[in-house]
């Protein structure tokens, strides 16, 4: 067990966006519309990363996006948190995501989405990867057979796994 809160020295820790830092979107029949959400609104994350980024962990969001809702995700974090994350990275492609792991030296990534999650381990085999199953409409059909994969519940679970 790797308890990336209270490690001592300083790691590069790679976080998605949608389903992990971010409630998926949800339809106006269950409650809330796409348009009124904001970003960050995962239970835990704004706590979870300060608590992170206090231990002076660099934390760079990398995350699949079109440039319009890149734009906004970007304004929307910066204005609501501004000094959380250091770095922002988004891409075109989702499996680019596994190159920028490798090219940034990440110790750990947390993603929620398995295909992702399973290139991302296999390209970076000292890479952490935690797959994150927080998001209600998280779908758990995958099993995990990587040794460098641990799933996470919440916000709390990772930053103690």
């Amino acid at each position: 067990r790797i308890d990336i809160y209270k490690m001592r020295r300083i790691l590069n820790i790679g976080i998605d966006n949608g389903g992990v830092c971010s409630l998926r979107a949800t339809t106006p029949q269950e409650g809330e519309a796409y348009e009124n959400r904001k970003e960050f609104d995962m239970p835990g994350v704004i706590e979870s990363l300060t608590a992170l980024k206090g231990r002076s962990h660099v934390l760079s969001l990398i995350s699949f996006s079109s440039r319009p809702k890149a734009k906004a995700t970007f304004d929307e974090i910066k204005e609501r948190c501004p000094d959380l994350l250091d770095n922002f990275h988004f891409v075109k492609n989702k499996e680019w995501k596994a190159d920028l792991v490798e090219h940034f030296d990440l110790d750990v990534m947390i993603e929620d989405t398995w295909d992702i999650v399973q290139q991302i381990a296999v390209q970076n085999p000292s890479t952490i990867v935690l797959w994150f199953q927080g998001d209600p409409q998280f779908d758990e059909n995958e099993k995990n057979t990587l040794s460098n994969v641990r799933a996470v519940h919440n916000w709390e679970e990772a930053i103690s796994e």
